[in-house]
């Protein structure tokens, strides 16, 4: 059970945590997708210029902690690798103090919580993605 904390609006649909109970908090890989749509599509012959998906997390305690992001294929390793610092969340971290951090905080934080997990490999493989190189 996460220790979520009952602050703010209840329409706003934020889940309250600390920095401490997301770090804590055991994520678990939900799906994840290949984007279909490419701007501009490539044409017959042509090497599209990247390769692109999304995925989604969440916890195994309750209340339940949505993590999601997009990611880009990275050439180099044949990894996914984050495309945007920007994650979507259910979650609005607080202080010690039960006061909001803010977006701009708690999107670092998410962000910096993302690199404590090994979710390039899972994503692969469930999109069955194979390394090279």
């Amino acid at each position: 059970m996460l220790s979520a904390l009952p602050r703010g609006s209840p329409e706003d649909g934020y889940l309250r945590l600390n920095w401490s109970a997301l770090r804590e908090a055991s994520l678990v890989h939900l799906f994840s997708g290949l984007d279909l749509e490419y701007d501009p599509p490539p044409r017959c012959g042509e090497v599209t210029g990247f390769i692109s998906g999304y995925t989604e997390w969440v916890s195994r305690e309750e209340p339940s902690i949505s993590l999601g992001w997009d990611w880009r294929l990275d050439v180099e390793t044949g990894l996914p690798q984050l495309a945007v610092a920007s994650v979507r969340s259910n979650v609005m971290l607080v202080d010690d103090e039960q006061a909001d951090l803010g977006v701009s905080i708690t999107m670092h934080l998410l962000n910096k919580r993302l690199q404590l997990l090994d979710w390039e490999a899972t994503v692969a493989a469930a999109l069955g993605m194979r390394r090279y190189g």
